[in-house]
């Protein structure tokens, strides 16, 4: 079943084109061999608007939604902290001449 035209042929069989964009989908149409164009059923254009979704609800559908992710007090810092904390100096006897 043909769905791509070629721009002259589609302006020619204009209404072939959108019979079968109605009836089997997308029709494609072409310039020197580019596809340049596409013509739909305008329930497909409808449905295409509507599928549309923000952020917000893309996360609220994940599998992972409702999982917590609050970290424990009790978990050690992150590996990148560790050599700065233990650079820290101490102290532990100092002896003062006066």
């Amino acid at each position: 079943m043909k769905s791509e035209w070629k721009i002259q042929e589609a302006g020619n069989n204009l209404s072939e084109v959108i019979d079968k964009a109605v009836a089997s989908g997308p029709q494609i149409i072409t310039r020197r061999g580019k596809k340049i164009a596409v013509i739909l059923s305008f329930g497909e254009f409808q449905r295409l608007q509507h599928d549309k979704e923000g952020l917000v609800d893309f996360f609220q559908r994940s599998p992972l939604a409702g999982i917590s992710t609050d970290r424990q007090a009790d978990l050690p810092p992150p590996a990148s902290t560790l050599p700065l904390l233990q650079l820290q100096p101490t102290i532990k006897s100092a002896k003062f001449v006066i």
